[in-house]
């Protein structure tokens, strides 16, 4: 994919736009692509020491948590948090969150209980001499090669063709997730309250 990147820069030795700086272009297009699009999946698989699970390095999103003492149900912060509150009362099936780097789960589950956690998972990082290809789907690779070309050429002020390269990459793609519900890993997402003004007059 470098090959193709370098190709139409008229920088045939690599001077202004180095092969590091591509892999990393490439990088942040396949990562952006498998956060639009969800489609690689993965499990990981342990057992639990605590009421809390470590998130694996390449988590993007929860699909699922199995116990091999119950089912679970992935809930929100206040859901989650009200049954911690109650000290007598435990819900059917075992509940859990995801906070800061770890799934927490309620109630405690026995220690050496198994665990399979499936998610959507980030793609292998490019490097080159390493992993040179990358995990996603061939089809999505002229994808990559556009958003880094999008970059070399805003790089070297060619807006225009930046642009054009930046618009053949979003062509048909999901918009960007700008925020994610709070039972996901991430930052919390901001709402703006209702106010008195939305959806009436001023009256003067």
């Amino acid at each position: 994919m470098i090959t193709r990147v370098t190709a139409p820069l008229r920088d045939p030795n690599n001077s202004f736009v180095t092969t590091g700086m591509i892999t990393d272009w490439l990088n942040d297009a396949q990562i952006d692509l498998a956060s639009r699009l969800r489609i690689m999946r993965n499990t990981a698989t342990g057992v639990s020491a605590g009421n809390t699970i470590a998130l694996p390095a390449d988590f993007i999103e929860a699909l699922d948590l199995e116990l091999d003492d119950g089912s679970t149900d992935q809930v929100p912060d206040d859901y989650y948090e009200s049954w911690e509150r109650s000290d007598a009362e435990y819900p059917i099936r075992s509940v859990w969150r995801i906070k800061g780097s770890t799934i927490e789960i309620y109630p405690t589950p026995e220690a050496g209980t198994a665990y399979v956690l499936s998610y959507v998972s980030l793609p292998t990082n490019l490097e080159e001499g390493v992993q040179e290809t990358s995990d996603l789907p061939v089809e999505l690779h002229p994808r990559m090669v556009k958003y880094a070309l999008a970059q070399a050429k805003w790089l070297m002020n060619e807006e225009g063709m930046g642009d054009r390269a930046m618009a053949e990459y979003e062509n048909g793609l999901p918009a960007h997730p700008l925020g994610r519900p709070r039972n996901f890993a991430g930052p919390p997402t901001l709402r703006r309250e209702p106010s008195n003004w939305d959806g009436g007059q001023t009256v003067h």
